[in-house]
This record gives structure tokens, C-alpha cells and sequence, in this order.
């Protein structure tokens, strides 16, 4: 038997449906040929509607599908033991005695004897044959049936048949119900720190701390500001922002005049404990720089 399978949960829901209605004519469908003795029904299913139709020949736009009228039966279990024999009934009433039978012929008689003195009686002769037994009497009625015995203790169960194949997925349920919300997680390490610088830095080519700040050992995020200060001549300032030997963040402007330019930087590290500002100036022009450094402690970065 071959039987085409649907990956879509919708399709087999549909198919589900039409085979459980298909289900009902199964009778007509097997006297017109689509199953017969052989105990498979046979169908088509349409590839764009889905539906099922009780049929051998499958057209172009059908699949074929076929599946087993019932499953095959286990094998039978042994025979209980018999249960013990119920106690006999009571006798029933004697049925009236028979009509006595005719009487027997009477024996000959004995020859005269001779006329003499009166002899003593003669000892009785024999006793004539014993007449017929008369024809039994009519039954008497059937006494009543005794009470039944006790039944006895149920035979083992037998082995179970071997499983059917396995039926066609139903359709997905309905989600369940939201779980209740956990509690909060402890609170987390958190302190921030602030640094500024008042004094002017002036810049040269070679890169000077503007301002430095340091903190705890953790993991921080950090924001910097700098304020430049443009000389007579407008020049390019450059300033990084750093934990320790490693560079978070690096920002350019071009100071012009007595320009007063703003730049930010911000970046995130683990086991920061010094923080510092550090800005150079080009070859041409004169500035100065002061700063500030807010760092927050924090329980991870992501």
C-alpha cells in the first residue's frame, strides 16, 4: 500500500478532515471498486483545494492516498480454567404409583384322593405366576433448578496484537498560557566618578594629558569633553581617550582663531583603573584644551 505524506500542517488538517467524512461512505466507495475485498480504501486528494475524493484513478492535479479499512487483530489469549461445578438441584416429587396387573392363571388341581379318614390339611400348593408389571406411571414435574455456583477467577489476559500504524499528526493546539514573571535579579555594582581639569594645557605636536582620572578596578563606561582654545592662528587638534595604554575613542577639530570648539568621546572597558584625555596639535598654529571625565562602574558590557 502506498500513501503520499503532507509536510503542511494545514494540508493534513484538511485532509484530516475530508478522510473523516470520506470515512462514512466508505461502503459505497469499496462496492465501486475503490478498496474491495482487499480492505484498503483508496482516494485522491486535489493539490490546490486540498479535497478527497473516495476514487482509484487520480487525475493530474490529485495526489494519490489509500490507507487500511481496519488494523490487522492480535492473536487470541489462552482459555481461562473452568470454574467449579454448582451444587445439584432437589429431587423432584414421586409420581403416583402404577395400576396393579391382572392376576395369574390358577394352578391345576390335584387329583381326588381316596375316601378315607379325614387327613390333615395338604400344605398349601404353589403360588401361580406372578402377573405382569403395569406400565409405569406419567413423570412427575422437574424439580426447580438448584442456585449456580460461584463463577470462577478470570483466565489470563492475552498477549496484546502488534500496534497499528501510526495515525496522520492532528492539528497544533493553541499556545499555553504566559509563565509567571520571575523575580528581580539582585541589583548590580553602580558608582560614578568625575574628573575635571581647569588649568589651559597648551598643545604641541607631541600629545599631553589633558586630564586623568583614577578609579576602582571594574568595568566602566566613559564619556569625555574637551574644551579647545584657539591661539591667533587656527590649527587641527586631535585627542584620544584612553584606559590606560589602550585607546577607546579619537576625535578631530580644526581650532580657528580665538574659536572656541567642544569635542566628546565615549567608549566602555573591563579592568579600567586609569582613565586619561591626551591631545596634540599640528605644526602650523597654537591651542589649548581643558577637560572632563565622567566614568560609570557597571556589571557588564555587552
Amino acid at each position: 500500500m502506498r500513501s503520499r505524506f503532507f509536510s503542511s500542517p494545514i494540508k493534513m488538517a484538511t485532509v484530516a478532515t475530508v478522510v473523516m467524512a470520506g470515512t462514512a461512505t466508505a461502503g459505497i466507495a469499496l462496492a465501486s471498486g475503490s478498496g474491495g475485498s482487499s480492505g484498503v480504501i483508496s482516494g485522491c486528494v486535489n493539490k490546490y483545494t486540498h479535497v478527497l475524493r473516495i476514487s482509484n484513478n487520480c487525475r493530474r492535479d490529485e495526489y494519490p492516498i489509500s490507507w487500511n479499512q481496519s488494523g490487522a487483530p492480535g492473536p487470541s489469549g489462552p482459555a481461562g480454567p473452568s470454574g467449579p461445578a454448582g451444587p445439584s438441584g432437589k429431587a423432584g416429587s414421586a409420581g403416583p404409583a402404577g395400576s396393579a396387573g391382572p392376576s395369574g392363571p390358577a394352578g391345576p388341581s390335584g387329583p381326588v384322593g381316596p375316601s378315607g379318614m379325614a387327613g390333615r390339611n395338604g400344605s398349601p400348593g404353589p403360588s401361580g405366576m406372578a402377573g405382569r408389571n403395569g406400565s409405569p406411571g406419567p413423570s412427575g414435574p422437574p424439580g426447580m433448578n438448584g442456585s449456580p455456583g460461584p463463577s470462577g477467577p478470570p483466565g489470563m489476559n492475552g498477549s496484546p496484537g502488534p500496534s497499528g500504524a501510526a495515525g496522520p499528526s492532528g492539528p497544533m493546539g493553541s499556545p499555553g498560557p504566559s509563565g509567571a514573571v520571575g523575580p528581580s535579579g539582585p541589583t548590580g555594582p553602580s558608582h560614578g566618578y568625575t574628573t575635571s581639569s581647569t588649568t589651559p594645557v597648551t598643545l604641541t605636536g607631541t600629545a599631553a594629558t589633558v586630564v586623568s582620572q583614577t578609579v576602582p578596578s571594574g568595568t566602566y563606561v566613559i564619556a569625555a569633553n574637551v574644551a579647545l582654545h584657539g591661539g591667533i592662528l587656527g590649527t587641527a587638534v586631535t585627542c584620544t581617550l584612553n584606559s590606560g595604554a589602550t585607546v577607546l575613542d579619537t576625535e578631530s577639530a580644526d581650532v580657528s582663531g580665538s574659536a572656541h570648539t567642544q569635542l566628546v568621546l565615549s567608549g566602555g572597558a573591563t579592568g579600567v583603573t586609569s582613565i586619561t584625555v591626551s591631545c596634540s596639535r599640528g605644526v602650523v598654529g597654537s591651542a589649548s584644551a581643558t577637560g572632563t571625565i565622567s566614568s560609570i562602574m557597571v556589571g557588564g558590557l555587552n
